[in-house]
């Protein structure tokens, strides 16, 4: 892997239920590795509530947890410890998301965030032959081997497929 660390993530949309309420989300799935660079600042309570604990983290949600954009809260009607159901999937709102270390403009982003671990989305069976799906791989690694392992990747990419550096990203 030329010196490289690797970390995997999945895009798509799909809807979140609890009780009789649903909202379609924007999902980011990730891997144990992610993020490779910086860190995922989560809350354990409102941004308005009164003292909330803000953490930095160098890890995803663990397997059965979600973490969600503080707008999903109202929209459900849910609570930090509440479990919304992902497609076939109940997960429990763990945190509350407040900055990815890679947020960018996504045009999947239809509705509020929820980040989930990978762990997940096979049993959640939300992503099925036909599913509009983003599946990024992540590099990091000194420039030298980014620049020569993505010399290596140019021209060997498939139609759907494109390459991205930290200069071009949005």
């Amino acid at each position: 892997n030329g010196g490289l660390r690797t970390a995997g993530v999945l895009e798509f949309v799909t809807m979140v239920m609890h009780d009789d309420a649903m909202q379609l989300v924007s999902v980011k799935a990730v891997d144990a590795a992610y993020p490779l660079l910086g860190r995922i600042v989560v809350a354990d309570a409102d941004a308005d509530a009164d003292g909330g604990v803000v953490r930095e983290l160098r890890h995803g949600p663990a397997a059965g947890e979600v973490w969600v954009d503080e707008r999903l809260l109202p929209l459900l009607g849910i609570g930090i410890g509440d479990r919304v159901v992902v497609g076939e999937r109940e997960l429990q709102v763990a945190a509350l998301l407040v900055r990815e270390p890679d947020a960018s403009a996504n045009l999947l982003a239809l509705g509020p965030r929820l980040m989930m671990s990978q762990k997940d989305v096979a049993a959640a069976g939300v992503v099925q032959p036909g599913s509009r799906v983003n599946f990024v791989i992540l590099y990091a690694g000194d420039p030298d081997n980014v620049a020569a392992a993505k010399a290596a990747l140019e021209g060997i990419e498939q139609p759907a497929e494109r390459l991205v550096d930290i200069n071009e990203a949005s």
